[in-house]
This record gives structure tokens, C-alpha cells and sequence, in this order.
């Protein structure tokens, strides 16, 4: 409650989920969804609040913490990951790590990488609703899980944005 009242911490609405929704639509830039899993009453950080939240990180850890931004998107139903990240090398790195942790990162038992589009510079894009940063990397990986079939996997998936 001392976190909400000082306005570094909200209680999510559905109208505040409603109007990222259509912020997120709005906007030209990719970025990663931050808040795709997030419901009404859930806490979040306000605009004032994340900032507080990577300064203290940045004092703590050092930095290297003003530049480390990198996430992922999975879009189930194509069997497709877009990677982002500050650095060509961070997006590989990430990459990597999804390619190894495969059901864990899809959900899904028995995940196979069909392919793999290798890291690309992007103009600007968004970590989260909160930052933005000018420039970076999105790196493709395909998978399919289960009993699915390659074609029907890589069917769905969106050009690069």
C-alpha cells in the first residue's frame, strides 16, 4: 500500500491492461512483452517505480546494468521466438540458451529447432513499456514440439517488424 501511495508500484486495472494493449498496437517498434501474462489485480511497477528499480540496480551490480536489456517473444502457435538485445552477441547468447532449455522455454515436450536466423541489427525497440532503447539485435528460432510438423509450425510466423 506505501509502494502504491508513493506511486512507484499500481494495482492493474482492466482499463490499464486495455490501454498498454493499445499502446503496444499503436506502436511501430518491436518489443518485448513485458506484461503478456499479467491479470487485473496484479502489482506493477509505475513509470517512477521502474526507474527507481534500475537505478538501484545500477548502483548495486554496477554499469554494465544500463545497457543489459535483452527478452524474447514466443509466439506459440507459429513456433517462433524473436530474440532481442542490446548486442549481436547478447542475441546469440540468449539464443543459445533457449536452444537449450527447449521444452522449458516452449512449454511444449519434445521441442525440436528447425531453423535459426541468425542475430540482425534494428533500429530502435523496446525492452519493456518503459524504455527504449536505440538500437539493437533480433535473432529467429523455429521449433516445432510434439507431433508437429515442420510447414505447419513455420506457417504462422510473422515477418521480422
Amino acid at each position: 500500500d506505501r509502494l502504491v501511495s508513493a506511486d512507484l508500484m499500481t494495482v492493474l486495472t482492466e482499463d490499464s491492461l486495455r490501454a498498454e494493449a493499445d499502446r503496444r498496437a499503436a506502436s511501430a517498434l518491436p518489443e518485448v512483452e513485458d506484461a503478456a501474462s499479467y491479470r487485473p489485480g496484479h502489482i506493477d511497477f509505475t513509470e517512477r517505480g521502474y526507474g527507481l528499480y534500475r537505478t538501484l540496480v545500477r548502483e548495486i551490480c554496477g554499469d554494465e546494468h544500463k545497457t543489459d536489456h535483452s527478452g524474447f517473444n514466443l509466439e506459440a502457435d507459429a513456433g517462433r521466438f524473436d530474440i532481442y538485445a542490446v548486442s549481436a552477441a547478447g542475441c546469440a547468447t540468449m539464443m543459445d540458451t533457449i536452444q537449450q532449455g527447449g521444452d522449458a522455454y516452449t512449454g511444449v515436450e519434445h521441442t525440436k529447432f528447425i531453423s535459426r536466423e541468425e542475430p540482425v541489427h534494428i533500429g530502435a525497440w523496446r525492452p519493456n513499456r518503459f524504455s527504449c532503447q536505440p538500437s539493437g539485435y533480433d535473432g529467429i528460432l523455429r521449433y516445432i514440439g510434439g507431433a508437429a510438423q515442420p510447414a505447419v509450425a513455420a506457417d504462422g510466423a510473422s515477418p521480422r517488424r
